[in-house]
């Protein structure tokens, strides 16, 4: 009897779970009803008949020797002194799908339930569900058209999931309205998305977590949610009832090196299915601690993706899961982002400290490492940093075609995406996002069109605005702030720069239409904004003059509430931006700056070394 009561659950207070009822329901006066204890699937004691009937199985029972034949099993009726009831196990064999286990007896309290009557149940037991918490034929719908890609898969597959085995037991599993809420977003209107989040969250505040690899798969879910709203505070929160249940379920260990877990004589496919809830959690986790300020990060030094085998394919017979060669690789990538920014966050004590930073070389290293761990048939790579010729075009879309890889939504671009083309073919078209050894989320317009031309085009669920900030960081610098000196020392040549300007405002304007309203994404883009006039000035008048009338601004993340639904968050609160490594300190147009301690860290290091 380890779960609350009815009534203490239902006023959300503690409850002392006494065996004769509980002090608050004593002192009440009202009957005190203990709940049947529902762990996840592969932790349950129990077994599901082949009609999803469960039935309990009595832990303190021998088993069968393997082989051994069922024997009949006598028992009195909890109703009556006289009457027996006898069960013949070899009765059960003639069923093909049930699936009752080794077990010699049931247990008699599911007997007691069959034949007790329906009036002898407690008042409590007869309230009506609510129906947000209750799963619709419509959610199933929306889901199946998620994961078979719009009807156009022959079976449903996902990189998260099970997909299969999710759909089977959709009406069955507590969390599957968050994951409506993300396929929503990508089918349905914005205030669809947020009546499941709604629903969702209902379901949490009435539930609540347990360490189930279901309950953490909808922690995963809902912090992605919050993440693509603009809203990774209130995600956060949820990443970290994640980190709780992981440590308790240790699902950072790989299966196969989980001695607790032989008991469950789990499946390949079950093994996967876990593998897959931490590797996604994982990235997921790594994307916030690579965007949070120090205030929100967490910590967490016991927890890596060194004692999990990467994600691999099940054939059950056919293919379960979407393939993911590249996420070991994109989390490592993370892991690396996550200590240069914890590096930087404290400016040095001079120039020539930073210059001459011992880490600069170990931070080279690490990345030349993950380079080359990257499956080969996925790495793209190209010829020159500023250019996309012919041979990368091509070579791209053989390994596109040839690979069979579902591309990940989180792409790292290089600031070079931006760079006209030297060849005119490709030169006049629409803007470039092309990704230097990680798989892209588009590359140019006129690759994009074979791609379609030949039913490959890469279609990302969503943009990642922090990975676009940063190439604008990147090109802002070199064009605005750094002198026309330093451009012989590099080999990397801007040819046409009213292109660049073309291909950069583009990108704005595509990623002012795909992001959420309000959070992070707003100080962002202001702050990309800023950078296009301030880059607009350079390219009229050959270097940066500063803006006129220009008034200092600090750009701040205002943390608001999804749908109105998350009443713990103080909405007048505003917290310096998500971002990688932000300005360090830099202005953008004579003024804008952003909110935060290491900001203004980095702001007084370059007024003490100007």
């Amino acid at each position: 009897m380890n779960k609350p009561c009815e009534d203490c659950r239902k006023h959300k207070k503690g409850c002392s779970k006494d065996i004769g009822g509980c002090i608050s329901c004593k002192a009440k006066g009202v009957p005190c009803i203990y709940l049947t204890n529902s762990d996840n699937l592969f932790q349950s004691t129990s077994e599901r008949n082949g009609w999803g009937s469960q039935w309990s199985i009595n832990e303190n029972q021998r088993l069968n020797v393997a082989g051994a034949q069922p024997q009949r099993q006598t028992y009195v009726s909890p109703f009556s002194n006289q009457t027996k009831i006898t069960i013949d196990y070899t009765m059960l064999e003639s069923f093909p799908n049930f699936s009752f286990g080794a077990s010699e007896s049931l247990n008699y309290q599911t007997l007691n339930t069959f034949d007790a009557s329906l009036l002898q149940q407690e008042a409590a037991n007869w309230e009506l569900q609510d129906p947000d918490l209750m799963p619709s034929l419509k959610d199933w719908n929306l889901c199946h058209r998620f994961l078979t890609k719009d009807y156009k898969l022959p079976i449903p597959m996902t990189f998260s999931h099970d997909a299969e085995m999710f759909l089977v037991n959709f009406f069955s599993l507590p969390p599957v309205l968050i994951k409506c809420a993300v396929f929503a977003r990508v089918y349905l209107l914005q205030e669809e998305a947020l009546k499941y989040y709604k629903r969702a969250r209902k379901a949490f505040l009435k539930i609540g977590f347990h360490p189930s690899l279901q309950d953490f798969d909808a922690s995963t879910h809902v912090a992605h949610f919050a993440y693509t709203q603009g809203q990774p505070v209130i995600g956060m929160q949820f990443l970290a009832a994640g980190l709780a249940m992981l440590r308790k379920l240790k699902l950072h260990i790989d299966p196969d090196d989980s001695p607790w877990l032989l008991h469950m004589n789990f499946t390949e496919r079950q093994k996967e299915d876990r593998r897959r809830a931490f590797w996604i959690w994982y990235s997921i986790f790594y994307v916030h601690q690579a965007l949070c300020n120090d205030e929100n990060f967490i910590e967490c030094n016991d927890i890596s993706c060194d004692k999990i085998k990467a994600p691999a394919q099940v054939y059950d017979p056919y293919p379960i899961f979407a393939p993911m060669p590249t996420l070991q690789s994109e989390c490592k990538v993370l892991e690396l982002f996550v200590k240069i920014k914890r590096r930087l966050m404290i400016p040095p004590t001079n120039v020539h400290a930073l210059l001459s930073d011992s880490s600069v070389l170990f931070f080279e290293r690490t990345l030349q490492s993950i380079q080359s761990a990257v499956p080969n048939e996925v790495r793209l790579e190209l010829q020159s940093p500023d250019t996309i010729c012919r041979s990368d075009e091509a070579l791209f879309i053989n390994k596109i075609a040839a690979g069979e890889y579902r591309l990940q939504n989180h792409s790292y671009i290089d600031p070079s995406c931006f760079y006209p083309t030297s060849n005119r073919s490709i030169h006049s078209l629409s803007p470039q996002l092309t990704v230097k050894q990680y798989p892209p989320q588009s590359v140019t317009a006129k690759f994009s069109k074979t791609l379609r031309q030949w039913n490959l085009e890469l279609k990302p669920v969503n943009y990642s605005i922090e990975w676009y900030f940063e190439c604008f960081v990147v090109i802002w610098f070199a064009l605005c702030k750094m002198d026309q000196a330093w451009w012989q020392f590099t080999s990397i040549q801007i040819h046409d720069f009213s292109g660049l300007r073309t291909r950069l405002h583009q990108s704005v304007d595509e990623l002012e239409k795909e992001s959420a309203e309000g959070g992070y994404f707003t100080p962002i883009l202001e702050c990309m904004n800023a950078m296009l006039v301030e880059i607009d000035q350079v390219l009229k008048v050959g270097r940066n003059p500063g803006v006129d009338g220009m008034k200092e601004l600090e750009l701040g993340m205002r943390i608001i509430s999804i749908g109105g639904v998350d009443e713990d968050i103080l909405e007048t609160r505003t917290t310096e931006p998500y971002v990688i490594l932000g300005l360090l300190g830099l202005e953008v147009s004579g003024g804008l700056r952003f909110k935060g301690r290491s900001e203004e860290s980095w702001r007084l290091f370059w007024k003490l070394n100007s």
